[in-house]
């Protein structure tokens, strides 16, 4: 699940079932807090690793994520928080992790 992966890169959820890849997290994490990339939510008909994952109907859809996989349609998907961000504006919604994010930014020398 993707919301899950991007609440652990952001250090907001922690469970007892990813402890294998706790250094690795741990690493994402400082990525994320010293602003090096972003990890935002993918929708689900955008998400080209759901080709890997799930049963993927209908085949329009499979083609349109084998081809972004295969770089046949090179495309990216942009979430309504980076569209604001690009576009100048606060992040719609309530974006805890952009404003957390900040704050860290802002707190280094």
């Amino acid at each position: 699940d993707n919301q899950g992966v991007v609440q652990l890169a952001h250090g907001q959820k922690d469970t007892s079932r990813s402890g294998h890849f706790r250094r690795p997290q741990v690493y994402v994490e400082d990525l994320v807090g010293q602003g090096f990339i972003w990890l935002d939510r993918t929708e689900t008909d955008f998400n080209p690793a759901d080709i890997f994952t799930k049963q993927v109907e209908p085949a329009k859809k499979f083609g349109y994520l084998r081809d972004v996989i295969m770089g046949i349609q090179p495309d990216m998907y942009l979430s309504a928080s980076v569209k604001d961000m690009l576009n100048g504006r606060e992040p719609s919604g309530t974006n805890v992790l952009l404003r957390e994010m900040r704050q860290v930014q802002d707190a280094a020398p």
